[in-house]
């Protein structure tokens, strides 16, 4: 778990899914950074990451679920490319307020649970077990961005 930020955790690409595989060459082998597949069908999505790289990349590989609209319409509007950027902050809830005082709407929220986190291996290298609350917005100045607030996991 890193200290609270704000501060940028990564970065999230969008690719079509036949690119899924050329991605992963191009990090693992260009670059030597290896990535962790993770197929999340409830999200519609299958990822390649590496957290301590500050790398993701999503693709929407199922008919269905809560961002295949969303990376679907990214790809037909701008083509592959860089989706989000994710950051860290101290209270979400905060900050989610700040941005709507300046006319950003939430489009996604969700909570991942430290069992989550454990299964998907997003703890990589953690000292704790943590949870994850993260809400992502619309485009704002054409800034799109993803917020992440880490929570200790009770012992």
């Amino acid at each position: 778990m890193s200290e609270p930020g704000p501060r940028v955790h990564h970065v999230v690409w969008c690719v079509r899914p036949e690119s899924l595989p050329r991605a992963r060459r191009f990090f693992e082998e260009a670059i030597g950074l290896p990535l962790h597949d993770l197929d999340l069908p409830e999200l519609g999505i299958h990822v390649l990451i590496s957290w301590p790289g500050g790398i993701e990349v999503i693709a929407p590989v199922y008919a269905q679920g809560l961002l295949v609209e969303a990376a679907q319409g990214f790809l037909a509007t701008h083509g592959e490319g860089v989706y989000t950027v994710v950051f860290d902050v101290a209270s979400l809830d905060d900050v989610v307020a700040r941005i709507a005082r300046q006319g950003g709407r939430k489009a996604f929220e969700e909570t991942i649970t430290p069992e989550e986190v454990d299964a998907r291996g997003l703890a990589e290298g953690a000292a704790q077990r943590f949870a994850i609350r993260q809400a992502a917005f619309d485009p704002i100045c054409g800034i799109s961005l993803c917020l992440q607030e880490l929570t200790p996991a009770a012992k």
